[in-house]
C-alpha cells in the first residue's frame, strides 16, 4: 500500500548551506573574529584567521530583495544588511536577523565608527547611535567614518603596492582588480575581481597570499556530475569544483581557451565539444567515459579522442534531432531520455522503447538507476519506475500537477530526489513515502534544478545561487 506522506521540513542553516553567486563582489567588511562577503544573492561569513567559510545569510534566512551593501559596527558587534527597499541588523552572537523600519527607502552608503552608524539614503543622512534603536537624522562628521557604498570612492590604484592592479589565474585569463578593502590592524588587502573571487594581498610587499572564493564564479549551474576528484559542476562557460580548503576552483571551457597542465583527460575531452555548456549527461565507470549533448553522444577512446557515437549509430535514426536529455549505460546497452521519448542503443541498431502508461511520448528527461538495479524515468506527468524484474509504476506525487515535467533525478541513500517548478521532491523508495524538501513556501526561487545527491547531501541550483542539504538530518 502506497504511503502518501507529505514531510514537511524547517529550514536549518545548521542543515542547509546557500551558495550565491560571487561573480560581483561589493562589500567587504571585518568583525573582531569574522569577515564579511556582500554578493547580490546574500551575506557570506567568513572566519577571519582561516577564511574558510562559516555560513551564508540568503532569502532563506529573511533576505529580501538583492543586497546591495554590509557593514559591521563593532561596538555593537552587529551587521548592517541593505538590499533593495529593506534594512536588515544581524546580530551574530545569537544569529538573529532582524528588518528594521527606518523613515528611508533606499540606502546609498552606510558609514561606520565605533559606536555609531551613519546612513545617506533617498531622504537625507540618518545616523544610529550605539544606545538607541531610532534613526535621527544628522549631518556625519568630514573625517573618522569608513564608509561603505557610493561615498567609498577609494580606487585598487590608490594601493600603488598592487601594482599592476590584475590578477593572472592558472589558464591565463587576467581579471583586474575592481576594489579594494584594508583590514582594521592593516595586516591585510582584500582586493575584489569580477568573477574570480577575492585576492588577499600583504600592504606592504604586494605579495599575493591566496584567493579566496567561497561560491561558485558562474551566475547560473546547469548540471553536476560525478567526475575525478569530485563533483563537477557545469556552468555556461566553465566547470567549477570545490578544493579541500572550501574554495571554488573554475576552469574556463570552449573556444580556444588554455586548459591548464595537468589537467585530467575528462575536463580535457570536455573543453573540445563544441558547445561545453549544452553537456547534458556524463558517465564514467569503468568501461570507459561517455559524454552527451543535446546533439551528440561522445566516447572517449583510448587516446583520448572523442568520438561520435551518433555516427556508429544508424544513420537514419536522426539522433541528432530527437534532443538528448541523458543517457545511461544499461547492461550491454546505452539508454538515451530525449524529447521525443526512450530510446535503447545496442552496438548496431536503436529501438524506440515505450512504457504501458505512455508518459515516455512526452519526452523522457532525465534516468538513473538505484544500487538495487530499479531505473527511474523523469517525464511529463511523474517519474516512470522499471524494476529489474521489467515490473512498470508510475509514480505521481502527491499535489503533483501533470501538466509539469520533472526534469531532474538523483539517488541518495533510499531517496530518488527530483525537481520541478520551485520544489524539491524526495521519494523513499524502502517505505514507498514522499516528501517535500524544504516545504514550497520557503522556497523563494523559482526553476529549481536538482543537480547531484549522495549518502547524505543533496546538491541543487537556480539562477545565482548552489545549495546543498544534509538530508540525513531533516528527513526520516
Amino acid at each position: 500500500m502506497l504511503l502518501l506522506l507529505l514531510f514537511l521540513t524547517v529550514y536549518n542553516p545548521e542543515y542547509w548551506q546557500i551558495y550565491p553567486s560571487i561573480e560581483r563582489i561589493h562589500s567587504i567588511t571585518f568583525g573582531s573574529r569574522e569577515l564579511y562577503m556582500g554578493v547580490p544573492g546574500g551575506i557570506y561569513i567568513l572566519d577571519r584567521a582561516s577564511l574558510r567559510l562559516r555560513r551564508t545569510l540568503t532569502s532563506l534566512d529573511g533576505l529580501q530583495g538583492d543586497v546591495q551593501l554590509c557593514a559591521f559596527l563593532p561596538g555593537r558587534n552587529l551587521l548592517y544588511v541593505s538590499t533593495s527597499g529593506h534594512l536588515y541588523e544581524y546580530l551574530r552572537a545569537t544569529d538573529v536577523l532582524l528588518e528594521l523600519s527606518p523613515p528611508f527607502t533606499q540606502v546609498k552608503s552606510i558609514g561606520i565608527t565605533s559606536e555609531v552608524a551613519w546612513f545617506d539614503t533617498d531622504r537625507g543622512t540618518f545616523r544610529r547611535v550605539r544606545s538607541a534603536q531610532q534613526f535621527e537624522p544628522a549631518q556625519p562628521p568630514a573625517t573618522g567614518i569608513r564608509w561603505y557604498g557610493e561615498r567609498d570612492t577609494t580606487k585598487p590604484w590608490a594601493y600603488p603596492v598592487l601594482t599592476p592592479h590584475y590578477i593572472v589565474d592558472r589558464q591565463l585569463e587576467r581579471y583586474d582588480l575592481t576594489h579594494v578593502w584594508a583590514d582594521p590592524e592593516g595586516r591585510r588587502l582584500y582586493a575584489t575581481t569580477l568573477g574570480y573571487g577575492v585576492a588577499v594581498f600583504d600592504p606592504h610587499t604586494g605579495f599575493l597570499h591566496r584567493r579566496v572564493a567561497p561560491g561558485p564564479s558562474s551566475n547560473r549551474i546547469n548540471r553536476a556530475f560525478l567526475a575525478e576528484g569530485g563533483i563537477w559542476f557545469l556552468g555556461d562557460d566553465r566547470i567549477e569544483t570545490i578544493d579541500s580548503l572550501g574554495n571554488w576552483e573554475h576552469t574556463r571551457i570552449g573556444g580556444t581557451r588554455l586548459i591548464p597542465l595537468g589537467s585530467n583527460r575528462i575536463l580535457a575531452a570536455i573543453s573540445r565539444l563544441r558547445f561545453p555548456s549544452q553537456l547534458t549527461s556524463l558517465i564514467s565507470d569503468s568501461t570507459g567515459l561517455l559524454l552527451s549533448s543535446r546533439e551528440e553522444i561522445y566516447q572517449l577512446n583510448p587516446s583520448g579522442v572523442l568520438v561520435s557515437l551518433a555516427d556508429l549509430l544508424n544513420p537514419e535514426s536522426a539522433i541528432r534531432s530527437l534532443g538528448i536529455n541523458a543517457i545511461w549505460r544499461h547492461r550491454d546497452s546505452l539508454l538515451i531520455g530525449t524529447d521525443r521519448g526512450l530510446f535503447l542503443s545496442t552496438s548496431d541498431t536503436l529501438m524506440h522503447l515505450a512504457d504501458p502508461f505512455g508518459r515516455f511520448d512526452w519526452g523522457v528527461f532525465d534516468i538513473l538507476q538505484t544500487s538495487d538495479g530499479d531505473l527511474f524515468f523523469s517525464t511529463l506527468g511523474g517519474i516512470v519506475k522499471m524494476t529489474q524484474a521489467d515490473t512498470w509504476a508510475h509514480l505521481i506525487p502527491p499535489g503533483y500537477s501533470l501538466n509539469i515535467p520533472i526534469r531532474r533525478l538523483a539517488n541518495g541513500g533510499d531517496y530518488v530526489f527530483f525537481s520541478y517548478g520551485s520544489s524539491i521532491g524526495a521519494y523513499n523508495r524502502r517505505l514507498d513515502s514522499w516528501h517535500t524538501l524544504p516545504p514550497a513556501n520557503q522556497l523563494p526561487w523559482s526553476n529549481v534544478q536538482l543537480l547531484h545527491a549522495d549518502s547524505n547531501s543533496v546538491w541543487f541550483s537556480a539562477v545565482g545561487f548552489v545549495g546543498r542539504c544534509h538530508f540525513r538530518s531533516v528527513l526520516p
